[in-house]
Order: C-alpha cells, then sequence, then structure tokens
C-alpha cells in the first residue's frame, strides 16, 4: 500500500511490526494519524488472503468507517455488521463492526473467526466505560492467539502495564509505539472581555499572566456579560468567524443547552449565497429519503433551516439521520459553528479549526464536576486540522465576573491523562456462555482480566511456592531433633493462648490504662521483633508514682523461660510522673526495677500476677479455661528435655525461620488458587442464583432456561427468560409484546405510561423475585432498586402506539422524550425483538416465534429506520 506523504515515524514503526505479523499499541494524539496502521492491516489482509476486523464502539462510528474505508480500498473489499444490518459480511477482506458484536461471535464460534488476521481497536479508551468497558476485556481474552491486535489509542500514562497485560494474557508479545507529537500544536485561550487571552500555548506551560489578563477583563463585568446572554454568544461566534477560526465545535454539556445557543443565534448567517446553495441541495437530497410527514417533523425543518445558516448541533436527541447530515456538513466545512455535546468527541472524526467550551464543569450521571485532564485531552484534540491549520485553537468561555479558580484550570490543563482501567464484572451472560462453550472457565476469565494482572504478574514472574519450598528442605536438614519442633509447637500454642487471654482482659472494664498499671506489676508488650515493659515502681524521695519504660536486649526462649524478664533494661527518660510532677532519677529508678525484677524471677511468682489480673472483670468465665490450657502447656514446655540443650536457641531459630517459610508458601498457594480471585466470591453467588433458578444443575451443566438466557445481550437476561418461561408473552399481540419490552430498553427520564396496570405488576413481580433471590444468596442488591433500575415504562404507550401505525410526530406529542432518544430506543428494541425470538426458538415455541417476527416488522418502518447516508 503506497501513501501521498511520508510517513512519521511512528507510522513507520507500527506497519513494520504488522508486516512481521505483530501486535502493536499505538498510543498517539487526536489527529496525530493513527488511522494510517489500521489502514495497512486492511492492506496486508487484503494481500495475504486473510481478514481484518475494525472494531468500533459506537455503530456511527462504524457507519462513518465503513464510508471512509469503502472509498479507500473499494466498497467490495469493505463489509459492515450492524445489529439491523450486514453488508459483505461473508466476502468483504475487511469486517467493521462494534465490539460487542465480535463478543457474540466469538461464544457462538463463528466460522470467519478462523479466516482473522488482524482485529482493530479504535479508541481503546472506551475499555473505561463503566457498563461497556467489560466487553473490550472478553473480545481480547477469547480471541484466538493467531489473532494479531492493532490497539488505537490517545496517549496515556499506563500504555505500557496495559500493553503488558496484553501480552502476559495472549502469551506474544504487544509492540508499544508512543508518540507525543501533535501534528498542529494547541493554544489554550480564556475567552473574557471580549478577547482571547493565552494561557497556554504548544509545549510551554501554564501562563499565568495570560490567567490574569482574562481576570482583569472581567472585573468590569457589565450585566450583559452573565452567563450565556444572547449577546454574549454573538460577540463569540462573530468573533471567530471574522478571525477566520471556523469551523468550531463548542462543547456543551447538555442537550437543552445546546439547542438554547443555537437558537439564540437564528439572525446569524455564517454561509455565502453559494454555500447555502451546497447545504440546500444535500439537505434536500437528505430529506427526500423520508416520508411526507417525517420530512415534515419539528426537528427536521428546525435543523435543515439552521445548517442553512451555517450552524449546527449535535447531540443524542437529535434524530441520527439529521446527526449523520450535520456531520458530513460540518466535515465540508459547510456548517461553520457546531453546537455539540462531548459524544461528539468519542469517535467521530470531525476535525476543526477550534474548539469552544461552554464551561468546565459537567453532570456525569451522580453530580456536577470539573473535568477531567484526559476529558479536556479528548474535546480540545478536535482542534487543528493536520494540512489545514498551523494552530489549533481553545477557547475557555469565562461570562460572568471571575474566570475558572486558577489551579483547577492548571490542572486541568497539564494534569495526567485518564489511566486505563479495568471495568471488568461478571454478568450472569457471561458465567452461562462460558459454562456452556467449555473452552474456558470463569475463573480462567477472571484471572486473565486486566483487574486481575498486578496479582496474576507478581505470582507468575517467579516461582516462588518451589524457591520457598526447597528452602524449607534444607533448613529441615539443619534442625537435627524432632522434639525441637514439638517445643516449638508448644511454644507457639503458649503465644496463642496468651494472646486470646490478653484480648479477654483488654476487653473488659477492669482492663483500663490505669487499672492494668499497679504497683509491683510488669506489663510485657510485644512489638514487632522486640520485647517490651511498662513497670510501675514508687519513688520514696519524692513519693510519686513513676512509671519505666524496659526494652529486651539479647534475650532467647531459654532465658525467657529461666527468667521471663532477663535481659530488661531500661531505655530513653527512665522515670515518667504520674501527676506530671518530675519522676525519681535514673540510678534510683534502676535500683527500684533490679528489685522488682529479682522478686519477679520464679515463674509461679509471675503467674500469680496474671491469676490475680484474671480474676477481675466480667472475663473471668471465659479466661479460667483459657489459664488452665496455659498451665498445662507451660508444665509440657519444662518437661521437654530439649527445654535446657545449649543449642536450643539456634535449632530453636531455625525452626521458626522454617515454619515462616511454610506460612508464606500456603499464603502463596492461596494466592495462586481460586478462592482468592477479587470476583470469586461474587462468582459463586452468582451460580447459586443460576441454580436457584435452574438455568445450571449442580454439575454446571446448562439447562435449557440457560441457554436461553445466553441469547440475551441487550438487557437484563434474567428477566427476560423468566419473561418467556412464565409464558406471559404467549398471551400478547405483537404490538403488546413491543410495549412491554420496551420497558427493559429504554434509559432515560420519561412520564410513565401503560397498557394496563397489570402488566407492568407482573414484569415488577418478576424483577422484585429475582432481586430477592440474589439477596438471599448475599449479592449487594435491593430488590426495589433492581426492579426500578432494570424496567422503565416511559415509553410503553408510545412505542404501543407506533407498533399500530401512528405517524412519528404523533407519537412525539404522547411524549416529552426527545425523537432521538425515542428512535435510539426502538432500534435498540428491535434488536431486542431479534434476542427474543431466538429464545423462542431455543426452547421450541414457534408460535412466540412468528409472534417476535411480526413484533420486530410493527416497529421496523419510516424514520426510525431511515438508512443511514454512510452506507446507502
Amino acid at each position: 500500500m503506497t501513501f501521498p506523504f511520508i510517513l512519521d515515524g511512528f507510522q513507520q514503526q507500527a506497519v513494520v511490526r504488522l508486516e512481521r505479523s505483530e501486535s502493536v499499541f499505538v498510543a498517539a494524539h487526536t489527529s496525530a494519524g493513527k488511522t494510517v496502521v489500521a489502514e495497512y492491516a486492511v492492506a496486508l489482509a487484503k494481500q495475504r488472503g486473510t481478514r481484518c476486523v475494525y472494531t468500533s464502539p459506537i455503530k456511527a462510528l462504524s457507519n462513518q468507517k465503513f464510508r471512509d474505508f469503502s472509498l479507500k480500498f473499494g466498497a467490495e473489499n469493505i463489509g459492515l455488521i450492524t445489529g439491523d444490518l450486514q453488508v459483505n459480511a461473508d466476502d468483504s477482506t475487511c469486517l467493521i463492526m462494534t465490539t460487542e458484536i465480535l463478543r457474540s461471535m466469538l461464544y457462538r464460534g463463528a466460522d470467519l473467526v478462523r479466516d482473522i488476521e488482524f482485529v482493530v481497536f479504535d479508541e481503546v479508551h472506551y475499555v473505561n466505560d463503566t457498563e461497556r468497558g467489560v466487553v473490550w476485556e472478553e473480545v481480547i481474552i477469547m480471541l484466538p492467539s493467531y489473532v494479531n491486535l492493532i490497539f488505537l489509542s490517545a496517549t496515556t500514562p499506563n500504555t505500557l502495564e496495559f500493553s503488558d497485560w496484553i501480552g502476559r494474557t495472549k502469551r506474544k508479545p504487544v509492540f508499544v509505539i508512543k508518540t507525543d507529537y501533535r501534528p498542529v500544536p494547541l493554544s489554550f485561550n480564556l475567552w473574557a472581555g471580549l478577547k482571547l487571552h493565552t494561557v497556554m500555548e504548544g509545549r510551554d506551560g501554564f501562563l499565568e499572566r495570560g490567567f490574569a489578563s482574562a481576570a482583569n477583563a472581567l472585573l468590569p463585568a457589565m450585566a450583559w456579560q452573565a452567563q450565556g446572554t444572547k449577546q454574549n454568544w454573538m460577540s463569540l461566534v462573530r468573533f471567530l468567524d471574522r478571525e477566520n477560526m471556523t469551523p468550531t465545535v463548542v462543547f456543551s454539556f447538555s442537550k437543552k443547552k445546546c439547542e438554547e445557543i443555537s437558537i439564540m443565534l437564528q439572525s446569524l448567517d455564517l454561509n455565502t449565497a453559494k454555500e447555502r446553495g451546497a447545504v440546500q441541495g444535500f439537505t434536500l437530497q437528505t430529506v427526500a429519503r423520508l416520508s411526507k410527514n417525517d420530512s415534515n417533523l419539528p426537528q427536521v425543518v428546525m435543523v435543515c433551516e439552521m445548517v442553512q445558516r451555517g450552524i449546527g448541533i449535535h447531540h443524542g436527541g437529535l434524530l441520527p439521520i439529521l446527526k449523520e447530515m450535520v456531520e458530513i456538513l460540518f466535515a465540508k466545512s459547510l456548517v461553520k459553528i457546531l453546537f455539540a455535546t462531548e459524544t461528539f468527541a468519542m469517535g467521530v472524526n470531525m476535525p476543526a479549526r477550534s474548539v469552544v467550551f461552554n464551561s468546565v464543569r459537567k453532570h456525569d450521571g451522580k453530580q456536577f464536576r470539573q473535568l477531567e485532564p484526559g476529558e479536556i485531552t479528548q474535546m480540545a484534540g478536535r482542534a487543528g486540522r493536520r494540512g489545514l491549520d498551523k494552530v489549533g485553537t481553545v477557547i475557555i468561555c469565562c461570562f460572568g465576573e471571575t474566570p475558572p479558580p486558577q489551579p483547577m484550570l492548571k490542572q486541568m490543563l497539564t494534569g495526567s491523562s485518564t489511566r486505563l482501567n479495568s471495568r471488568f464484572r461478571l454478568t450472569y451472560n457471561m458465567i452461562l456462555n462460558l459454562l456452556r462453550v467449555e473452552e474456558m472457565s470463569v475463573e480462567s476469565m477472571i484471572k486473565r482480566s486486566f483487574s486481575e494482572f498486578a496479582t496474576q504478574r507478581a505470582l507468575t514472574t517467579n516461582d516462588f511456592p518451589q524457591l520457598l519450598t526447597r528452602g524449607i528442605r534444607a533448613l529441615e536438614n539443619r534442625i537435627g531433633s524432632e522434639d525441637v519442633e514439638e517445643y516449638f509447637s508448644t511454644c507457639s500454642e503458649i503465644l496463642s493462648i496468651t494472646e486470646r487471654l490478653l484480648t479477654n482482659v483488654r476487653d473488659t472494664e477492669a482492663a483500663s490504662f490505669e487499672g492494668i498499671l499497679q504497683k509491683g506489676r510488669i506489663v510485657l508488650i510485644s512489638a514487632c521483633r522486640e520485647l517490651g515493659a511498662i513497670l510501675l515502681v514508687s519513688s520514696q524521695k519524692c513519693n510519686v508514682d513513676t512509671t519505666s519504660i524496659l526494652r529486651e536486649e539479647h534475650s532467647s526462649p531459654a532465658q525467657a523461660t529461666e527468667n521471663p524478664f532477663a535481659g530488661m533494661k531500661t531505655r530513653g527518660k527512665k522515670g515518667a510522673s504520674m501527676d506530671n510532677k518530675r519522676g525519681s532519677g535514673t540510678a534510683k529508678a534502676d535500683e527500684e526495677v533490679e528489685k522488682v525484677l529479682d522478686s519477679l524471677m520464679e515463674a509461679e511468682r509471675a503467674e500469680l500476677y496474671l491469676r490475680d489480673f484474671l480474676k477481675r472483670g466480667d472475663s473471668v468465665l471465659r479466661s479460667r479455661q483459657l489459664f488452665g490450657r496455659l498451665e498445662a502447656e507451660l508444665d509440657q514446655m519444662r518437661n521437654y528435655e530439649i527445654h535446657r540443650h545449649p543449642s536450643l536457641e539456634s535449632m530453636y531459630s531455625t525452626v521458626e525461620r522454617k515454619e515462616s517459610l511454610r506460612s508464606k508458601v500456603n499464603t502463596l498457594r492461596h494466592l495462586l488458587s481460586n478462592e482468592s480471585l477479587q470476583l470469586f466470591p461474587d462468582f459463586l453467588q452468582r451460580k447459586a442464583v443460576l441454580r436457584k433458578l435452574g438455568y445450571i444443575d449442580e454439575k454446571e451443566t446448562v439447562s435449557i432456561k440457560g441457554r436461553v438466557a445466553c441469547e440475551t445481550n441487550t438487557c437484563e437476561e434474567l428477566i427476560v427468560t423468566e419473561l418467556v418461561f412464565e409464558g406471559l408473552l404467549n398471551e400478547l399481540d405483537p404490538e403488546e409484546i413491543v410495549a412491554v419490552l420496551s420497558a427493559l430498553v429504554f434509559q432515560e427520564k420519561g412520564k410513565e405510561t401503560s397498557l394496563s396496570v397489570e402488566l407492568p405488576e407482573r414484569l415488577i413481580t418478576i424483577a422484585l423475585n429475582l432481586g430477592r433471590i440474589q439477596k438471599d444468596v448475599g449479592l449487594d442488591i435491593d430488590p426495589a432498586e433492581y426492579s426500578e433500575s432494570s424496567l422503565n415504562f416511559g415509553l410503553v404507550h408510545v412505542v404501543y402506539e407506533w407498533a399500530l401505525g401512528v405517524p412519528f410526530k404523533s407519537i412525539c406529542d404522547l411524549t416529552d422524550v426527545q425523537e432521538g432518544s425515542i428512535v435510539r430506543s426502538i432500534t435498540r428494541l428491535d434488536e431486542l425483538c431479534r434476542e427474543v425470538r431466538n429464545c423462542a426458538r431455543v426452547v421450541g415455541n414457534p408460535t412466540l416465534y412468528r409472534k417476535l417476527e411480526a413484533a420486530s416488522m410493527t416497529i421496523k418502518r419510516d424514520i426510525v429506520f431511515a438508512s443511514s447516508l454512510y452506507v446507502s
């Protein structure tokens, strides 16, 4: 394959690795040219007669890549698989699909997997997605080892760690090719006082003088400078147009805000007459694909009028065909100002000359927070078109009296980009599929996940258990007597009983610090490898109680038995006054200590103090039994012949080291076992749920219910399976079926509507029962929350009317949900209909199968399923 330009260094390194059939991880800034690597893989696959799979995180990017690659390689060589469409799926060199579709193929054992030489993972940072990131890990783990992997990503701090995980998982090297080179450098600016103030440029650090200049410009703020006023936006857009800084993407973190700002600019026209003519021609072609009713939808009319003037909007509430129309016009510079949510930056390849941030704070679904450095980088990276712009301009709006706080802004612009983190979690679908195919155990899947990588790498890098076992054998040869091991065991038991006694004492009221420190009593303290004591003595000179701190020096087990206080020396300040008066001197303290130690030389005398102490408080009953055991063990220890052996200390130390090594071996073996896996308890609990529901038997064989659950990927598989087996869908008409199923796929807020009271109640009953079963086995699930998060009845009536043939405009009047969200929900619903139809096939229910086919046909019409502008 030849390119019309000289490849950059990182591109050359990558294609050399591909020629050698090696895997690569390419990390570079947005617009640096990572796509060149993917294109070369497609060309290699075509030359070698193999296949390349290009995975994208979203369907919109799949459609766009299909168009781009078709133009470059010929339409006959590029295939596309989406939920509702297949183009050239059987014969193409390159197949474009979402990661979820590739996952399904791997679980099904699809034939085309055998022909794959390369798999391209674009936008790898999607592995951080809370809901969908697990799919990326599943696919990476399950792909055959002969497949070469190509990862394309923005720069991340832990690229090497992630690549190391992939390499160890696939047992092949992954070559990391990373560059910080940005073809078009960025200039970050604050918009304040009707002008730009540069706060960071190129590789220079944060420019405090630019921030100060912006702050000063905002001081004499006028009333109209308040956040989001029409005058503010008119001034900024006119400035961008006048300074030839368009096309511009204005990122706003609210669909509503995107539309509000665009409506403020309805008096602005940024296109020339010639450009308006080109836009009009393209919009007419686009609208001609729609029915007469759909072409007159308010959203269609609004967007078509807006783009005529060079202004566009792009967000999830927009109809898909309108989003594609805006994207294509923006790519041709016929839309000069585009107001978009951040999804525009998450894959759609649409570079601009400048990028504007309406705000540097957003609501992430839980709370309002400032943008992360990685989010700023992702969106700001759209500024600067390679070969067209010398610099990409990034503008942060300061509409108000003060700019964003300087420390916060500096951290956002100069902080590290987002790390690649594991979002691996177990799902019932994953567990059942792995149990069904039997090619990999669930435990192996967990072990190979990125979340377990650090632990598994540390354990498998060296053969620690074997090394420690050899050390144990060497020490056994040096012990010389079996009696020493028995003696050590007895001493260990004495220590264990003593610790339990002290725990009992500590937990009683009598064991307060004041109660412990009585005259003549020694309190032994074990810390690390030192033995210390607190000794309360009386100084006759000043008639004040003092406490001395002592430290054990060079004592041994044998010495400790003969004299429990051997080697005790006063350490640090020898006296501490209990009533804040100065204690006795060092000499006097040593004298008092020596007297007390002499009086405590006999073990029997020492035990009297313990007996006396144990009589205090409520712990006496349970402590007497322990104390009896302690006396018995002490008697046994004194009866060992080896008790007075001259080499006891050396032999005891050897046994202690051996037992320490044995403990480490056991710990390591546990860490290497399945029981140590972080998700293993979750796996056991989920298996218990599946057994209780009859999805698997005691031998973990997947039943017919389990096979039905394997068919569901779009929503909660347990609810769908129970729906099928309880026969609830058998009683319904096709229109009612799609209405009921919509409650499982609709994910936004909307007014709850239903066909009847009975249907939602039966669904809720199923969900609550499933929630209770999961809670009963120990999963952290609240049945009510599980039901509420799994079911949403906000589109039930809308979908029912749509299935009956009601025009789209009319169903939009039934809800406050935006048009694009309705379309997205119905397309997901169609996918769920196909999955439930497959469930009916598995259970052998031809009546339900036919109903699901009919149900799918009732919703597949008009603007909801208008073909993509990129595909046709």
